[in-house]
Formats: C-alpha cells, sequence, structure tokens
C-alpha cells in the first residue's frame, strides 16, 4: 500500500481476526501515527444483516484515505455488509482500499509473504495478452473444459497487488494477484475443487468436486455427489438475481504459492483460472448488468488456450509464452 506519514489508516476486523488486525496496525503505526482499529462485533451480531450506521459514521469522521479489511465473512453479509463497506470506503471515501477476506496466519505466512515485484510483473503480462483477447478456452483431466468469448466493450482489470492513491480509485483483494474481467459468454463445463463467498470457510478444499454446466454464460445445472452442498448452491444460485450468470473469469498470476489451501482468498490467486456467478464488479469491468451475490468456483492443474495461444500447462505458465 506504500504508506506514507501522512496517511489516515482505517482497519476494520473482527474477534475472529483479531491478532492479525492488531499485527497490521502496529506495522501501520510505525509509519503515521493516524489509524483506527475498528472491530465490527462493537456494532452488531453477526451475520450482519445490514450496514451499521454508527460504523458508517465513525469511518467518516475518521475521514480514512487507506483502508483495511481483515476479517471473516459469514453467509449473508456479501451483499448486506460487505459490498456496502466496499462502496463507502473505495467509492465514497476515495479509499486505497485492501480487502483481506477470509484472512488467516497461514496466508500471511504464505501468500502476503512474497516479492510483490515480480508478481507484478506477470500480472502485467497477463494482463496485456488478455486485454485485446478474444477467446479463452481452459481444460483439466478432471472434466472442465470451459470456453470464454470475450467483449472490447468490457475491461480487463489488472490486480497486480499495488494498491495506492496514485492509480485512481483502487481497491483490491489481498493476497494477490490476478487479472480478471466480466465475460461476454461462457460455454462448457467446469469441474470446481475450491469455493468462494461462506463456502471457502464451511468447506474448505472439497472432498466432492461441484460440475457445472454453461451455457451462453449461465449455469443451467449444478451437480455434487455431496447433495446437501449441491442444493445449498442450488439455493445460493437460483434464487439470487441473475446469480447464476457467470459475472467474472479470471487468471491468477501468484507463482510464489505453492499449493492449494481451500481458502479462495489465497487460492483464486494460485496460477490458473477461476471464475465467479453473480456479481461482475461493474465499476472495474463496465458490465451492464449486476447481482446481489458472487460465488468463485475453481478448478485445479488447468491448460489456458487464448485465441488458440497455450500460455499454461497443467497449472504452470509457459514463461516463453509470456516473453
Amino acid at each position: 500500500m506504500e504508506l506514507v506519514p501522512t496517511d489516515r489508516l482505517v482497519i476494520i476486523t473482527d474477534q475472529e481476526t483479531l491478532e492479525i488486525g492488531q499485527a497490521l496496525l502496529t506495522e501501520a503505526q510505525k509509519i503515521t501515527s493516524s489509524t483506527l482499529l475498528l472491530k465490527i462485533e462493537d456494532y452488531g451480531t453477526r451475520p450482519m444483516q445490514s450496514f451499521p450506521n454508527k460504523l458508517e459514521q465513525d469511518i467518516k469522521t475518521f475521514n480514512p484515505n487507506c483502508s483495511i479489511y481483515a476479517a471473516q465473512g459469514k453467509e449473508g453479509e456479501l451483499p448486506k455488509f460487505r459490498s456496502k463497506l466496499i462502496d463507502l470506503l473505495a467509492y465514497q471515501l476515495n479509499c486505497a482500499h485492501a480487502h483481506m477476506i477470509a484472512i488467516t496466519k497461514e496466508i500471511m505466512l504464505d501468500g502476503m509473504d512474497t516479492d510483490y515485484g515480480k508478481l507484478y510483473d506477470i500480472t502485467q503480462k497477463i494482463y496485456n495478452i488478455c486485454k485485446t483477447a478474444k477467446e479463452i478456452k481452459v481444460t483439466n483431466n478432471k472434466g472442465t473444459d470451459v470456453t470464454a468469448k470475450l467483449s472490447p466493450k468490457l475491461n480487463w482489470v489488472s490486480s497486480h497487488g499495488k494498491i495506492k492513491l496514485s492509480e485512481g480509485k483502487s481497491w483490491q483483494n489481498l493476497p494477490g494477484t490476478e487479472t480478471f474481467t466480466s465475460p461476454e459468454s461462457v460455454d462448457g463445463t467446469v469441474v470446481a475443487e475450491i469455493l468462494g463467498d461462506y463456502f471457502s470457510e464451511k468447506y474448505g478444499q472439497l472432498t466432492h468436486p461441484v460440475t457445472f454446466k454453461l451455457k451462453d454464460g449461465f449455469c443451467y445445472n449444478l451437480t455434487c455427489q455431496d447433495k446437501n452442498l449441491e442444493q445449498e448452491l442450488k439455493l445460493y444460485m437460483f434464487t439470487s438475481p441473475l446469480g447464476n450468470r457467470v459475472g467474472e473469469f479470471a487468471i491468477g498470476t501468484n507463482i510464489g504459492l505453492k499449493k492449494f489451501i481451500g481458502n479462495l482468498l489465497q487460492d483464486e490467486k494460485y496460477p490458473g483460472m477461476h471464475m465467479a456467478f453473480g456479481h461482475p464488479y461493474p465499476k472495474e469491468t463496465g458490465a451492464d448488468w449486476d447481482s446481489p451475490t458472487h460465488l468463485d468456483v475453481i478448478p485445479t492443474g488447468v491448460d489456458i488456450f487464448i485465441d488458440g495461444k497455450q500460455i499454461m500447462k497443467k497449472g504452470k505458465f509457459d514463461m516463453t509464452s509470456l516473453a
């Protein structure tokens, strides 16, 4: 975040993640004396059913220009709480915002403990290839075979890990890195072993993968041997407005990661492809629709072809193709 002494930093944490929130505060106070730590449970009972007026007032009174969310995600909080918090911090107050949803000590010592200069470089290379692409095909030996059609009217976003005000209104998930867009259409099959939103914390790396069938950008069916998970996913995706439409198509670029850990926050940055049903980040991508939900799904060990050119084989970038 390239914090400087004149910055005003607010950290939003929770009881479960308080050790990390306090560690971030300690490091920040070595740079700026203008810091504020807020704990979500001081403003209501989890999961939060709305965005507390008192929390909004306290943040606005402090008037930050930098912010960090380092807390867990609870069922139902994305549309009712977290989306409103991001809107307040990143867009109303124009903060440089780091969003560390479901952050753990393991992630702090892994995905956050890497050379972000190198990650910035590779992310920009992938972004430059993707931003003019017309089609991306992704396959693996577990049943994933999916093709995304891309539109020049929709933006690719380079989430390269550097979050600073000099780059304008900016917020990113940490740990980084990835580049993403909202696709025009997606067709095929995705077999996912890791899920997002509250499913990440609840299920971790799946014992029974979920198979999503896609046509014209929508999931029309999903199946899983775990029938409880299958029904829970169907309830999540098919009862929310456009919750079954593909809103995000992304390539993770964090080459410093060694393995999947079953936590979406880090696993979506692992080299490979992930996509999400629901919210398409319209302010960033330019998508002309929206949804209150956002469910990431990750297949593993993928091959990626951009306009017919292979850039990844079995989860490893072909570095010569990126030169």
